[in-house]
């Protein structure tokens, strides 16, 4: 009766472990906020989408993150045949500015936000990232229809 207590628990722990590990594409780490407060929206632009068709601008911010010394991400929310939204986002090497887009089917217009992130203390200068990051949209052909910062 033990040693089938035992296994019970050993195979539910196995499960749990596995359930958890394949949540986490290998190699990554979780992140833990290093002070919430200074979490903010630092920029927003919307951005001019030459199409409603997002694939194009996520290819060009992966093209454009290594030339602004960034690493990109994106995020597809869908449900079988349909994509419902798309997130695509650029981070600073120690994490510490973020430029996220939304974007929407349908529309032709995206919302991009530089953000100070609360991962790492290691504050990083925004506004180089945030110039480049729109010039480069700009010289792919990409118009900047509205944009706002604020000092940091």
């Amino acid at each position: 009766m033990i040693q089938s207590v035992l296994k019970s628990r050993l195979i539910l722990a196995l499960s749990a472990f596995l359930f958890l590990s394949a949540a986490l594409p290998a190699g990554a780490t979780s992140s833990v906020c290093s002070n919430p407060e200074r979490e903010r929206i630092l920029a927003t632009a919307i951005v001019q989408l030459p199409t409603d068709d997002i694939q194009s601008l996520e290819e060009v911010l992966l093209l454009l993150a290594p030339q602004l010394g960034m690493t990109s991400w994106v995020v597809t929310t869908a449900e079988p045949g349909q994509l419902l939204a798309k997130d695509i986002g650029l981070q600073s090497p120690e994490v510490s500015v973020s430029i996220e887009a939304e974007w929407e089917p349908g529309t032709n217009e995206a919302l991009f936000e530089a953000r100070r992130t609360c991962f790492d203390d290691a504050l990083e200068p925004w506004e180089d990232y945030w110039t480049g990051f729109l010039t480069g949209l700009s010289d792919a052909g990409y118009g900047i229809v509205q944009e706002d910062s604020e000092a940091d």
